[in-house]
């Protein structure tokens, strides 16, 4: 028996796999769908990352990035314009942030990693599945909204309003 199954749903293309989403979107339903179906839901909790890769287009090798490092990526490389992949190619939901640029060797790469925008469309999944919770991969370096999705999607008490009384 256990009390807790912590659900990797990320590393879908991984260093050597080649470039692609890292836990695209329609995939994590998935094994959220299947992970409910043999456990209780209460006891799953859903895998969401925080880093990115960055893959090198001649050999489809990648090595991780933090937030930070996906920044830097970005200043130095002005031609770097972020993308968002709502869909792969089959119409799937992807929900993952991406972008290409050339290295100073003339290397294409091409980056894949979790903002705040990717990380907020993965958790009305514990809402919908009925799950325990969420388990946070890597730590440290991650998009600093990454932390009011999570507040204003997963914790109730980050919606509050206050009214205003109109006193004469």
């Amino acid at each position: 028996a256990a009390d807790r199954l912590r659900v990797m749903t990320y590393a879908y293309h991984w260093s050597t796999s080649g470039p692609g989403p890292i836990a695209p979107l329609f995939w994590v339903e998935q094994v959220m769908a299947f992970a409910t179906s043999v456990v209780t839901s209460q006891k799953v909790y859903m895998g969401v990352h925080f880093y990115g890769m960055d893959w090198e287009s001649a050999t489809g090798t990648g090595s991780s990035l933090t937030w930070e490092g996906v920044q830097a990526i970005l200043l130095d490389h002005t031609e770097a314009t972020p993308q968002w992949a709502a869909e792969d190619e089959w119409g799937r939901p992807v929900a993952e942030s991406w972008f290409t640029y050339t290295d100073e060797n003339g290397v294409q790469h091409e980056v894949w990693y979790a903002d705040s925008t990717t990380v907020a469309a993965r958790l009305p999944l514990v809402e919908q599945y009925g799950l325990g919770g969420i388990a946070i991969w890597r730590l440290g370096g991650e998009d600093p909204a990454n932390w009011n999705s999570i507040a204003v999607i997963l914790h109730p008490a980050s919606r509050i309003y206050l009214p205003i009384a109109l006193t004469e």
